[in-house]
């Protein structure tokens, strides 16, 4: 996505996320070889038993599932108000902090991961994952 001046939007935590050309995002995470923890983002070392060595790259498997939002009514500046942000749970003990697009959002509520603009500034913007409930 271009930032209007020509450039790329640069991207919220590169690695963690990947969008392919159908519009399909995946959270990238690390497995930890010794204990099994996976970990979001990736990390560099488990947080469970600190094993460094033993870690594989692994997609945060979905769908989530809302456990706590709120609605934000006076954002930053380039953010379009009112927003919902919120947890979200995966699969494998993971849970995701992030924007929550659609209508009357409750926990519980199964979402799914995409990709949006986070903060919309010209050349300051930010593009991240959210997440969408029907």
């Amino acid at each position: 996505m271009s930032d209007g001046t020509g450039g790329e939007v640069p991207r919220l935590l590169p690695g963690s996320w990947e969008e392919d050309s159908t519009g399909q995002v995946r959270l990238l995470g690390t497995r930890c070889g010794q204990c099994a923890t996976l970990t979001f983002p990736p990390a560099s070392a488990c947080p469970r038993c600190w094993a460094h060595h033993d870690l594989a790259p692994e997609e945060v498997p979905g769908p989530g599932v809302v456990h706590s939002f709120s609605v934000v009514h006076v954002p930053e500046d380039g953010i379009e108000a009112p927003y919902t942000i919120g947890w979200v749970d995966f699969p494998g003990g993971i849970r995701v902090c992030g924007r929550i697009r659609g209508p009357d959002v409750a926990v519980g509520d199964p979402v799914r991961v995409i990709a949006g603009l986070i903060r919309d500034r010209g050349e300051n913007s930010l593009r991240g994952w959210m997440f969408e409930h029907d």
